[in-house]
């Protein structure tokens, strides 16, 4: 889900929002226009005083149809809880954090089984993260030390008070090509993970990841000295 959910429902809120107050100054345009017509000049101030009184009263009631908008969107999306979803966020990057250090540990796979499993109650001895892909991930990554570069966290699904993420995670060795570890992960309302299962990109699956690192780094070094030169240029 790439989309972030909290800024689409505050675009769609925005836009509700917008569709009001146009109507209503509209509206409060052309009464003005009326009332302050050459007739009635007299009374021009008072009359000008309940207009504006008028807008404030019509402005606190769009203010509270877009409340019930807002609500209205929130219960479609099942109840979106985006505080949760930070704090699930920040569960799994350490998560991530853990099984990216056991590659530069001097433990054996076996203790850094027991290790992770003290640690973490979603894995135990069926855990396919630790039966099949720790020990497949410390023997690549023996004797290097990995840095996590980047992580992308999101939404997969809502189901009652389950939510479920997947997750990409790109670590940068001391020396080699960069690593990838697709993560799937499920957390209870409380914040515990319930599932939380992480792959090796395959051989393929990381060539194309890295060409396409390869491709965006070209481009950022591509629109880097845009205005340098040019200013180099002036000097000499």
């Amino acid at each position: 889900m790439k989309q972030n959910l909290g800024a689409w429902m505050k675009k769609r809120a925005n836009t509700v929002f917008l569709s009001i107050c146009a109507s209503l100054l509209a509206l409060s345009v052309a009464s003005l226009v009326m009332t302050l017509s050459p007739g009635d000049q007299a009374s021009s101030t008072e009359q000008a005083a309940g207009i504006k009184a008028g807008l404030v009263e019509d402005k606190e009631g769009a203010e509270r149809e877009l409340a019930a908008k807002h609500s209205e969107l929130l219960a479609e999306l099942g109840g979106i809880d985006a505080d949760r979803i930070k704090r699930d966020q920040r569960v799994i990057r350490t998560f991530v954090l853990a099984l990216a250090e056991a590659p530069a540990s001097s433990r054996s796979v076996r203790d850094e089984q027991i290790s992770l499993d003290a640690r973490w109650d979603v894995l135990g001895p069926d855990s396919r993260t630790l039966t099949e892909f720790l020990p497949e991930w410390m023997a690549t990554g023996e004797g290097r030390h990995f840095r996590l570069t980047d992580l992308d966290i999101q939404v997969a699904g809502i189901s009652g008070l389950d939510y479920s993420y997947t997750a990409l995670a790109r670590l940068k060795p001391n020396e080699g090509g960069a690593q990838f570890v697709f993560v799937t992960a499920t957390t209870k309302q409380d914040g515990a993970l319930t599932e939380a299962v992480a792959y090796r990109a395959s051989n393929a699956s990381r060539a194309g990841l890295e060409a396409a690192d390869g491709d965006q780094a070209t481009k950022d070094e591509s629109a880097e000295p845009t205005t340098e030169p040019s200013a180099g240029d002036g000097e000499d």
